[in-house]
């Protein structure tokens, strides 16, 4: 039996949907810097216990504020829903986390820039230019400062247009594992999960592996890894296999290298909190008065995603998980993202104009995951916007009309 799902039913039911409520309680000082902040996070783990615990902690770490005096609090439960995957519990995070920082620029009565030029002590430098190169892309003070007047103008709820930002990041976390077998007659086998998403993929790791130990293409195959003898790790994502994937083979390969033929190489990685990839989003939107629906006009993405090969390749994969995020964050009539190859070729009526720029980082820079990165900002930056276009706060997901005329009522 196959169950399809139109993109509602899939933000609000499908299994791997984030099932989580995040709080956040801040202290700011004169100066609209915070000082203090509390954050709570209860995630519904579905009808199995959680095999990795490890992942409540990514996403709380995920969300955590720049913040010298902070309390973490986390609870993951158990219920009869179907279980929810690590990966929208990051996103829960980080959507609570950036939302509540456009909030506290309202409070501190400042351009969400602004606010976090003020916190350039605590930033990291490759977050300060992920920032700096979105903000400069979008012309985003200029159209921040242009949708609130016209909101000031026609008063709250009647704003039609809204801009946001967001910023950020992804660890790499646990990058899978992959097994080399070179034989005497020059032939390479690569065992591992990480190419086993899209076939282009297996075709990359090939030509990868022959040029760096100097074989003919046609010597090397790529396998799926036996789960019996080499765990496959998590598997299965574009952005793991372009970053880390391409970087467990070159140490594989550097180490075939050192040994000659024939031998074997088994390489299990895991990343650490230094190798941080980073993603400053901007998104504009508009509001139908009639129907409330909301729309993204525009999208920006300044990307720090360390070496990039190819870097049109890297910008269909960014563009295709930015619209897939939209289609679950605001449900509509008009599917964005139905192609299963990134994004679709002939763009529909009402597709979003979207501008994506890698931070230059070189060869040196190493490769890094990506996943969802490109994805994890959009969220709060979609809401961020509507919110500024409404004049009400939108803090859940889906952002439906339906959402936005309970909000009004409310109001």
């Amino acid at each position: 039996m196959r169950l399809i799902y139109d993109p509602l039913e899939q933000a609000l039911w499908a299994s791997g949907s984030p099932i989580a409520v995040v709080r956040h309680r801040t202290a700011l000082d004169p100066s609209g810097v915070p000082i203090g902040a509390q954050v709570s996070l209860e995630l519904d783990g579905g009808a199995f216990y959680p095999a990795e615990q490890g992942a409540l902690e990514e996403a709380v770490r995920s969300g955590e504020p720049a913040c010298p005096n902070l309390e973490l609090a986390a609870r993951w439960s158990g219920s009869s829903r179907p279980p929810a995957d690590p990966q929208p519990a990051r996103e829960a995070a980080w959507f609570a986390a950036e939302l509540h920082a456009s909030r506290l620029q309202e409070v501190a009565r400042l351009d969400p820039y602004e606010w976090r030029r003020r916190l350039a002590g605590r930033l990291r430098a490759a977050e300060k230019e992920a920032l700096e190169q979105v903000v400069v892309l979008s012309d985003f003070r200029r159209r921040y400062a242009a949708c609130a007047a016209a909101r000031a103008r026609r008063g709250p709820g009647r704003g039609l247009r809204g801009i946001g930002l967001a910023l950020c990041s992804q660890e790499d976390g646990t990058l899978g594992a992959m097994r080399l077998v070179l034989g005497k007659d020059g032939t390479l086998s690569i065992f591992t999960a990480l190419a086993s998403s899209e076939p282009w993929l297996a075709e990359l790791f090939r030509r990868q592996a022959a040029r760096l130990l100097e074989l003919e293409p046609a010597a090397v195959q790529v396998q799926l890894a036996d789960t019996s003898d080499l765990p496959p790790g998590p598997g299965g994502s574009v952005g793991r296999a372009l970053g880390p994937g391409l970087r467990l083979l070159e140490l594989c390969c550097r180490d075939l290298r050192r040994r000659g033929r024939p031998a074997t190489i088994t390489r299990r990685a895991a990343g650490g909190r230094a190798e941080r990839s980073w993603a400053a989003t901007v998104v504009e939107v508009e509001v139908d008065p009639a129907t409330l629906e909301l729309r993204c006009r525009s999208l920006w993405l300044a990307l720090d995603v360390g070496r990039v090969e190819d870097e049109r390749l890297y910008r269909d994969i960014a563009e295709g998980e930015a619209l897939r995020a939209l289609e679950r964050i605001a449900p509509s009539r008009r599917p964005w993202a139905r192609e299963p190859r990134f994004h679709p070729s002939a763009a529909p009526h009402g597709l979003p104009q979207l501008h994506v720029h890698f931070l230059p980082r070189g060869v040196r820079a190493g490769y890094r995951a990506w996943e969802r990165l490109p994805s994890l900002g959009v969220a709060p930056a979609f809401a961020a916007a509507a919110s500024q276009a409404t004049g009400l706060f939108l803090d859940r997901l889906p952002l439906t009309p339906e959402v936005v005329q309970q909000c009004l009522q409310s109001e």
